[in-house]
């Protein structure tokens, strides 16, 4: 009998379980139809626990039992601006203390504590019961490759390995989200020549997140991540809620943004109406009894939404510019782009991020992989892979690793600037690619590497025109070794030098 091998993807806003199944991935539905199911706890009366859409649903009315974005919270290396940020949106009381924080969950004048873990577990415990679903066998440990953001330390993999075993889960593996997003559209997997930048684009209902990785004979290697906390779908939606109450004030002289219940009713129509404007040209939002008994009901078209998002665009979009910037490449040199996460099913979004990089293809715009499920395929496919499971102790995760102590640069003669090559603690080896251009009334190409105060050492290709390209390629070895490389495709010509080695 073939084994089904699962992968599961729990963010903030929402969980997905992928399948891995006669030799491809899929994603599974809830009992309710619900291929993404909310990542929303309620506890009510006598410990009564509502999970997923239908706790969701009664936001308005339990807000201050329900528990949302609990994922940050498994983060045991939150900044300080992270977690009040995440206290301010939460409906619960969230208390910071000694061993992190707890929420303090109130129904009928009751009040009883719940620790972040204990909230993953009940969200893992939902997910294990639609992977279940699937099986005939009555099997109850159910082996899955779990997704984890890239910036979640070794003890916060722990923690969310711990809480999916203890819903039912056989952990695999833990990889890292973007990866999982290159895996769900075989990157560099079927052509294994393949090489180049690829960005992978995440925009969730709470954060956002850049990758950059550099492909090569089938192997990612991270170049650089860029996190955003307070960037996210959710942005979208407040703005849609605002913009739908000041309609509805303007009509019935009522304002939903003096009551909180009503404001948490109308995000809940918003995001509705988001989804729906995503696929569609016009959406109908409706929400009975909004404010003293009256309804709402308006009609939002996608040029009129489009309207309210575009002064969004530019916080969205920065964050891939300062990843790219980054890595020490150009938008030029990205070769694709994947997208993930629910929120970049908009259209306008999609539009804008190929400005940013117009020469990349973008993966994920199509049918064949939603955002939204693609990083559960991902780790599906994963675990087609490691069937015999993986250092459950995530020893693999906490590996020393050698780094650069000061900022690595290169100058070129005939310019006063100098460009950053690598940042300080950037991990070695690595290997950076840059274009540069021969400066006005120099018939040469000359740079200088340095570190600090110094000189690693110079390079020089000759014959050069003014304006020309040059194609500047550093490596830097484990022990610091400097490898320079500096080409000209046209005219064929090449020179490598080594260089002193840099500090670590």
């Amino acid at each position: 009998m073939t084994t089904l091998l699962f992968g599961i993807h729990l963010g903030n806003s929402s969980g997905c379980v992928g399948i891995f199944k006669d030799g491809k991935a899929d994603v599974l539905a809830s009992d309710s139809g619900e291929r993404i199911i909310p990542a929303v706890v309620s506890y009510r009366n006598n410990n009564e626990k509502v999970v997923g859409m239908a706790a969701k649903s009664g936001m308005a009315r339990f807000g201050t039992c329900t528990v949302t974005n609990n994922k940050r919270l498994m983060n045991m290396s939150i900044s300080d601006k992270e977690l009040s940020e995440a206290i301010s949106r939460t409906t619960c009381k969230v208390v910071p203390n000694d061993d992190g924080v707890h929420y303090e969950v109130e129904y009928e004048g009751k009040t009883t504590r719940r620790t972040p873990d204990q909230v993953h577990t009940q969200l893992y415990r939902k997910l294990h019961e639609t992977a279940s679903s699937s099986l005939h066998t009555g099997e109850s440990t159910l082996p899955a490759v779990l997704t984890v953001p890239v910036h979640f330390c070794s003890a916060s993999r722990k923690e969310v390995m711990r809480a999916a075993e203890e819903a039912g889960f056989k952990v695999l593996q833990l990889i890292d989200e973007p990866s999982a997003s290159l895996l769900a559209h075989n990157v560099g997997q079927v052509d294994l020549n393949e090489e180049g930048y690829v960005v992978v684009y995440r925009v969730g209902g709470a954060t956002l997140d850049v990758t950059v990785f550099w492909i090569n004979s089938g192997m990612y290697t991270l170049v650089t991540n860029v996190h955003q906390h307070n960037i996210g779908g959710h942005i979208i939606t407040e703005e849609l809620a605002k913009f739908l109450a000041k309609e509805f004030h303007q009509k019935v002289k009522l304002d939903p943004m003096e009551n909180r219940r009503s404001m948490a009713k109308l995000r809940g129509a918003a995001e509705t109406c988001k989804h729906v404007l995503s696929t569609m040209q016009t959406a109908h939002c409706f929400t009975e009894s909004l404010v003293d008994g009256v309804d709402l009901s308006s009609n939002i078209s996608r040029a009129r939404f489009e309207s309210i998002l575009n002064p969004l665009l530019p916080q969205f979009l920065e964050p891939v510019s300062k990843a790219i910037e980054s890595a020490g490449i150009t938008a030029k040199d990205v070769k694709k782009v994947v997208v993930a996460g629910g929120t970049l099913k908009i259209p306008r979004l999609q539009q804008a991020l190929s400005g940013v990089v117009p020469d990349a293809e973008v993966l994920g715009l199509g049918p064949a992989i939603s955002p939204d499920e693609v990083i559960a395929m991902g780790a599906a496919v994963q675990a087609s892979c490691v069937p015999q499971g993986w250092d459950g102790d995530c020893i693999q995760l906490s590996e020393d690793v050698s780094a650069i102590s000061q900022d690595v640069v290169y100058q070129v003669d005939g310019s006063e600037k100098k460009e950053l090559i690598a940042m300080a603690s950037c991990p070695v080896p690595f290997r950076k690619q840059f274009v540069i251009t021969v400066p006005e009334g120099c018939d040469k190409m000359k740079l200088s590497v340095s570190q600090g105060s110094r000189c690693l050492g110079q390079a020089c290709l000759d014959g050069e025109s003014a304006g020309s390209t040059v194609n500047f390629e550093v490596s830097v070895g484990r022990e610091g070794e400097v490898h320079v490389t500096l080409a000209d495709q046209k005219l064929q010509k090449r020179v490598s030098v080594h260089f002193e080695s840099v500090s670590l």
